[in-house]
């Protein structure tokens, strides 16, 4: 129930609920035009005009005059009062009865004794004049389209002689003589159809401001934390909503696959708001429970318990809920062994917890189903076992039964951190959870929250709409090598995204780079060796940079030593860099060598023809 409504409110409710605005709407007009059709005799309607007149007003009287018609309209009134008179009314019946059977009489008017109802046949005409003129307008509505002609002919034709007689003064001339119309005036069916939907549609939506103004079932998040100022840990939607396939919505966890993503973040922000009330708190172990069963607390419990684990906390799942277990259906685990086993000493408390049921989360059945759970919660057994897994675990997550239906949690309130209490919207009323809130603080409970469940993606009215909607994209990234020439003789990493973006080169592959050039200068030498055949000196000179050479390899190394490796996978990259001065080394010194030798075989031809010369 709401104090106040504003406009937007009201639309916002009556939008909410369009499907029973249309569907009543639609009901009431199909309704009415049923009834009209089937229910609703049709009406035939005939007419006659007569112009009233008073008796200087004679046709040869050329000395008409204001007065004169303002006399002739002021006959009207009489006119209408003396043609109704049950003189006249008797008159029409008589000849009615003479032109017609009784049968065809009385499926039309009242019959008393075989006679005409006078006030029926009365109520079947209707006098009045025309545009406020002297003209008379007489119509008759029945069911026969031929009785309704001959009433208006025989008032006409008695009101001449009438009205002289009863009135003595003015005269009345037939205008129109009535003729049977036999195209029925009424009923109006879509007139009816039309009224009909309109009063579906006020209806329904009365029926829905009643509705939603009585209604004190849990709507409002805000109205649940002014009221009991206490916080709203979180705000989880109905599973199935939105599926375009019929999903098995209870007990889903958010580990399934097809688990809204929205759901998923709402549990972690349930998450996050738990440990920020735990964080002053020396124990950790948080009871799940709600006012009344079928209110989710058994599904957000393991969601919750999930949660945790997947922050890499350790995390211990008990299911306390004795009477009407379903953790084990849940997580698909045997029942054989659990809580109710370990209290009563029937086996090693290791042996009821189901370990690594998922990564960081252990789960505790409730075991077979004992007589007294209620004493069994409240034992000392139950507090040593606490005692005893507190220390193993970061959370300790209770699946407890619903509070007003037994006593199960309230037993507890000693042991326990704190009490989350499941709402189901639509459903708990404020009076349910009121009574659930007075039995906690009656037994020491701490209620630290709320947790909203079941509400509808598509709203309801003016107090949720569900507007949640996040839409994220990865960029998944790649490593892959990219071989350069066989001469460096090396392989670098690079890391790429599937959308084009530009690639940076590693610094050590530019290094690599920045030493190709050394691998020239033997080319160089030998062009610049070309000359020496013009003299052995100048041979020698030209020889001479060659020396030159390991100087600058030995600076070029040094460069390279210079420049860091900056991750392990680059070390191919590495060696190879620091392999090729030396390969460059050698080349250039077979290089030398050879150049060393051609030279050598120039001087030699050189001194051979210079002997030559001189012999000649």
């Amino acid at each position: 129930m709401n104090d106040s409504y504003t406009i937007k409110d009201i639309i916002s409710l009556l939008l909410s609920k369009l499907w029973l605005l249309i569907l009543l709407a639609v009901l009431g007009g199909g309704g009415a035009y049923a009834y009209a059709h089937f229910m609703m005799p049709n009406q035939y309607q005939s007419y006659t005009s007569m112009y009233v007149r008073n008796s200087g007003n004679i046709l040869g009287d050329l000395d008409i005059n204001i007065s004169a018609l303002n006399a002739s309209r002021s006959l009207l009134d009489t006119y209408t009062v003396v043609l109704k008179s049950n003189y006249v009314m008797g008159e029409v019946a008589e000849r009615l009865e003479m032109e017609y059977t009784t049968d065809e009489l009385a499926g039309v008017f009242a019959m008393n004794d075989g006679k005409i109802s006078l006030s029926s046949l009365r109520n079947k005409i209707t006098m009045s004049s025309v545009d406020e003129t002297e003209v008379m307008k007489i119509t008759a509505n029945t069911t026969n389209p031929e009785i309704s002609a001959a009433i208006c002919n025989q008032i006409a034709e008695s009101a001449e002689e009438c009205l002289t007689r009863i009135v003595g003064a003015g005269s009345v001339e037939v205008i129109d003589v009535a003729e049977s119309v036999y195209k029925p005036v009424s009923p109006n069916k879509p007139k009816m159809a039309l009224i009909g939907a309109m009063a579906g549609l006020i209806l329904a939506a009365f029926i829905v401001l009643m509705i939603d103004f009585f209604d004190n079932s849990v709507r409002s998040s805000e109205m649940l934390t002014t009221k009991y100022e206490k916080a709203v840990f979180g705000e989880i939607v109905n599973f199935s909503d939105g599926n375009s396939k019929k999903v098995q919505s209870e007990h889903r966890t958010i580990l399934d696959e097809k688990m809204d993503f929205n759901i998923v973040e709402n549990y972690k922000s349930i998450r996050s708001n738990i440990m920020f009330a735990f964080s002053t708190m020396p124990r950790k172990i948080l009871a799940v429970s709600s006012a009344n069963p079928g209110e989710g607390k058994s599904t957000t419990a393991s969601n919750i318990a999930i949660a945790f684990a997947q922050m890499e906390s350790k995390v211990l799942l008990i299911d306390a809920d004795m009477r009407k277990p379903v953790q084990h259906k849940v997580f698909e685990l045997s029942n054989k062994k659990g809580l109710s086993t370990a209290i009563g000493h029937m086996n090693p408390l290791e042996e009821s917890v189901h370990k690594g049921v998922y990564k960081h989360l252990d789960v505790m059945p409730s075991g077979p189903i004992p007589p007294n759970p209620s004493e069994m919660l409240a034992s000392q057994q139950f507090s040593d076992i606490l005692d005893e897994l507190e220390p193993q675990y970061d959370y300790i997550i209770i699946d407890t039964p619903p509070i007003n239906v037994v006593s199960d949690t309230l037993v507890m309130g000693k042991i326990l951190s704190g009490l989350l209490l499941v709402v189901k919207y639509g459903q708990t009323t404020f009076e349910e959870l009121q009574d659930a809130i007075n039995h906690a603080n009656l037994s020491e409970l701490n209620v630290i929250g709320f947790v909203v469940n079941n509400i509808s993606r598509k709203g309801s009215g003016h107090y949720y709409s569900y507007k949640y909607k996040y839409k994220y994209r990865y960029k998944s990234y790649e490593y892959h090598y990219v071989s350069h020439s066989e001469d460096s003789m090396t392989s670098t990493p690079k890391l790429s995204m599937r959308e084009d973006a530009p690639q940076e080169v590693p610094a050590e592959t530019k290094a690599v780079e920045t030493t190709a050039p050394i691998e020239e200068t033997p080319a160089e030498v030998v062009e610049e060796s070309a000359p020496i055949e013009e003299t052995p000196a100048e041979v020698v000179e030209e020889s001479a940079p060659i020396e030159e050479t390991p100087a600058e390899l030995l600076e070029a190394e040094n460069l390279l030593e210079e420049i860091p490796l900056q991750d392990a996978e680059e070390a191919p990259v590495k060696s190879a860099i620091e392999e090729a001065p030396v390969a460059l080394t050698e080349e250039t010194a077979v290089e030398e060598s050879s150049e060393q030798a051609d030279i050598e075989t120039t001087k030699v031809d050189l001194s051979k023809e210079s002997d030559k010369k001189e012999s000649e």
